[in-house]
């Protein structure tokens, strides 16, 4: 049997991260591990003043859950680990533990809006946590931006069920080809059908909760880029390399949902 995958969750504070860790643990009987846990327990030195981790408190943090992932591995159970990687050193680092290990590593983005991570960061602070400004998140961001080596991105902009949804479909290919034969096209199709529907009801739920307010060029573009991320997710599951019927079959799915969008633009 194939050994469970590492993945490796990187974005800005507030992005969601931890939701999607819990709902890994909860759904997909993951362990997690957060690098913010492990630099906190350097105390109030753990942070610039403002609310940023030190690079001693990022050395000591990503080292730490290393070693917590590395032996973790071992027990062969699917294994995430959150922080903002913001360095492509960390994501290297935790490549190979997982390449050591023999397991897969998917790396994967969680972005939502600055401003939305912003406030979910102030809630935190206001119930007495440390976090950074919104300034400084925007300077993450940036930066996780430029990377190289993210797998996929899961955007989560939108309702916490939708996040859950979208976040189930790429667990469950990943866990699926690690426990038996790959999903055939078929079934790729069918879990797309399924996905790219939710995302065209929230631009419905739009239009039906704003008449007479014309859908933007924006709106549309961000319910393509969601559909994309759909069949990025599926395809993580996908054999090695992707095999031409899932392809092909993926492909044709995509653009008769991208034309679906399209036509709520009209």
């Amino acid at each position: 049997m194939t050994k469970r995958p590492l993945i490796i969750v990187c974005g800005v504070p507030g992005a969601g991260k931890s939701t999607f860790a819990h709902r890994a643990v909860d759904r997909w009987g993951a362990v997690s591990f957060a690098s913010e846990i492990f630099a906190d327990a350097l105390g109030v030195a753990a942070r610039t003043p403002a609310g940023v981790l030190t690079k001693q408190a990022m050395t000591h943090a990503y080292s730490a859950m290393g070693a917590a992932v590395t032996a973790a591995l071992a027990t062969n159970k699917l294994v995430v680990a959150v922080g903002a990687f913001r360095a492509e050193e960390q994501r290297r680092q935790f490549r190979e533990i997982a390449g050591r290990a023999g397991a897969g590593v998917t790396v994967l983005r969680i972005v939502c809006p600055s401003e939305a991570a912003a406030k979910r960061v102030r809630l935190r602070t206001a119930s007495g946590e440390r976090g950074p400004t919104e300034k400084a998140i925007r300077q993450i961001d940036a930066e996780l931006s430029r990377a190289s080596g993210i797998d996929v991105v899961l955007t989560n902009d939108a309702s916490i069920e939708h996040f859950h949804r979208r976040a189930d479909a790429m667990m469950e290919f990943l866990v699926w080809g690690s426990d038996r034969e790959p999903p055939d096209a078929a079934a790729f199709v069918e879990r797309f059908d399924e996905l790219a529907a939710s995302e065209l009801a929230l631009i419905r739920d739009l239009i039906g909760s704003a008449r007479g307010v014309m859908i933007t060029a924006e709106d549309l573009q961000r319910s393509r880029d969601r559909i994309r991320e759909v069949r990025d997710c599926l395809l993580l599951g996908a054999p090695k390399p992707v095999g031409r019927d899932v392809a092909a079959a993926l492909q044709e799915i995509l653009a008769k949902w991208l034309s679906a969008v399209d036509r709520l633009g009209t």
